[in-house]
């Protein structure tokens, strides 16, 4: 039974940070192995069905698995990169070993693009050709690209709840969300503020 991953972030590559959480008390980790990386590659629509089951049979779960630790690794590289990115608000030099390897799997990542007429409209779609399980974190490094290239830093944060470890993009009209989810540490937010209202006028009163 696999966790079902939080899309929360509006930014795939910050979806991808928090593939590790801590909403609430537990740590929960998303992609522990190669067919938990299929499941949360297929709830970022980054591969179809179809695909994750052929990558299976091709490449079997060990190899997945070895992919799956690889993309963890990623992962917390970009992970100490945001929060470098979250205090300068530009990009590190750091950032120059991740954008590397990020490179060699975009390299290594052979696509066909593909011309259809879709109700009299013409349509352009990128194939991939799935030759090596690498190319299984091209999908992943492709958004992490998008979002350094492409995103206000200023607009990258991370929720305000203290206990909380996740990441968002800030799309608000004011640009002043604060939390990963008003349903998850929003509420939580104000219980807890309103309790703390409750305390002092409690020890007032007294």
């Amino acid at each position: 039974m696999h966790n079902k991953a939080l899309f929360l972030a509006d930014h795939l590559a910050l979806d991808f940070i928090n593939s590790i959480a801590k909403p609430q008390n537990d740590v929960i980790e998303f992609i522990p192995d190669g067919s938990s990386l299929l499941v949360w590659l297929q709830d970022a629509q980054l591969i179809t069905a179809g695909e994750a089951e052929h990558l299976a049979t091709r490449f079997g779960l060990n190899q997945l698995d070895q992919i799956a630790h690889r993309a963890r690794a990623i992962r917390e590289e970009f992970r100490a990169i945001l929060e470098e990115i979250k205090y300068s608000q530009a990009l590190p030099e750091s950032s120059t070993l991740l954008l590397s390897n990020i490179n060699h799997l975009l390299h290594e990542d052979p696509r066909l693009v593909e011309v259809q007429l879709i109700e009299g409209k013409v349509s352009k779609t990128q194939i991939r050709r799935w030759e090596k399980v690498e190319q299984v974190l091209a999908s992943i490094a492709e958004t992490i690209v998008d979002l350094l290239a492409e995103a206000d830093f200023k607009l990258i944060k991370k929720c305000a709840n203290p206990g909380c470890t996740l990441w968002f993009q800030d799309h608000s009209k004011a640009h002043k969300r604060m939390y990963c989810s008003a349903l998850i540490c929003g509420n939580r937010a104000k219980v807890a503020a309103f309790r703390s209202r409750k305390k002092v006028q409690t020890s007032r009163v007294c």
